[in-house]
């Protein structure tokens, strides 16, 4: 398992994963965080969230739903499916806020694992869980050690906003002009 600084839904357009996963609510609402950006990047992500056969609500806990990105998307969206075969959501929260449970994502890592594991793919990860919804780091990696390392090779990306990026950037190029 890798652990890197940057941006998930940045890297995946660029090619970087096969897949790549979010924690989700089991809700329907992708308002903050990591899901919010998969969601303004990949609408096809929050689309499946919505027209899951699952009911909203304790139904999903513990599962997942994928966008499975065909290889015509990839052919037509190559600006965005640059090798990307699916972004998937971890239902790992009841609701919105900070209502992360340890099984359901065990769960849902686990259901996940046993479709598509042990093909070399690569998967994309932020903190699930460790942001709004309340879980801690040292709850989930162990986690994602146990039911996704043995089946893919993992990336954990510790996400940084666009806009935190682009303020880095602009510093950095600031701080490094001189008078000369």
């Amino acid at each position: 398992m890798e652990e890197m600084t940057g941006n998930l839904v940045l890297l995946a357009k660029d090619g970087e994963f096969d897949f790549i996963a979010h924690g989700a609510n089991c809700m329907n609402v992708m308002g903050a965080g990591v899901a919010l950006a998969i969601k303004g990047h990949f609408p096809e992500a929050f689309e499946v969230d919505e027209n899951y056969s699952l009911e909203l609500g304790e139904d999903r806990l513990g599962n997942y739903s994928m966008y499975i990105a065909t290889l015509n998307d990839r052919m037509q969206k190559e600006r965005y499916f640059k090798g990307l075969k699916g972004i998937v959501n971890f239902y790992t929260q009841l609701t919105p806020g900070p209502t992360f449970d340890e099984a359901a994502c065990r769960l849902a890592m686990r259901k996940f694992a046993r479709q598509y594991g042990g093909h070399g793919f690569t998967l994309g990860l932020p903190l699930i869980g460790c942001g709004y919804g309340g879980g801690t780091w040292d709850e989930v990696k162990p986690i994602i050690q146990e039911e996704l390392s043995n089946h893919f090779e993992v990336v954990i990306v510790n996400y940084t906003p666009e806009r935190q990026i682009q303020k880095r950037i602009a510093k950095h190029a600031s701080e490094n002009l001189t008078d000369v």
